[in-house]
């Protein structure tokens, strides 16, 4: 006789969150930077942000408890999520065992190839790999982040983004405002900030 685990609830919930987490023998990490996001509008937000459509392939970078992965998985073609904790697998796993389109990778993404993104997505490196970057990034993270796959050789189509709010402001910033940081990003596309996050979403 099996006994079944007990369903993840609704994450964004700071009760059940913390009850998870618990269970799951997790918590926030400073080395990692690692904040849960904990509001529903924000997460709506981002979601909408990043305009999926039933095709779309979504690489999510920091996957952490999974509450931003389980809507992607709803609303994506394929979500590759990527969390560099390992301690955080066993969560994932769970919040995403009922997706079929959905691709865990303990892994740096920083060190992740092209050959290994394109097999994560199911594709060989003959087919080009169009695909779409949403992530929660930490604050010590981002410019090398951003460099990295602006001048990865299979670059994503669109960056969807939740950054510190100075970080953001400082890479949409206007000419004369501009920061190198700015000037690096903005050579490849047009950053926008689309809304201002309260510290309590987290």
């Amino acid at each position: 006789m099996s006994i079944a685990s007990p369903p993840i609830g609704d994450l964004t919930d700071l009760g059940t969150l913390r009850g998870v987490l618990r269970r799951f023998g997790l918590q926030p990490t400073k080395k990692l930077s690692q904040n849960f996001l904990v509001d529903r509008d924000v997460l709506e937000e981002i979601v909408e942000t990043a305009n999926l459509i039933p095709q779309s392939n979504i690489l999510e970078v920091g996957a952490g408890t999974g509450v931003l992965t389980r809507e992607l998985v709803q609303r994506a073609g394929h979500v590759v999520a990527v969390e560099v904790d390992r301690r955080a697998m066993p969560l994932l796993r769970a919040v995403t065992e009922a997706a079929q389109n959905c691709t865990l990778l303990p892994a740096d993404v920083m060190r992740i190839t092209p050959a290994q993104l394109s097999s994560a997505f199911g594709q060989g490196v003959a087919t080009p790999l169009v695909y779409d970057i949403v992530a929660n990034l930490p604050y010590h993270l981002t410019s090398h982040f951003l460099q990295h796959f602006l001048e990865f050789p299979l670059p994503p189509r669109s960056f969807t983004l939740l950054l510190q709010r100075e970080v953001a402001e400082r890479i949409a910033a206007e000419p004369g405002d501009m920061s190198l940081l700015a000037l690096s990003v903005q050579v490849y596309g047009a950053p926008t900030v689309v809304a201002t996050v309260p510290r309590t979403a987290f």
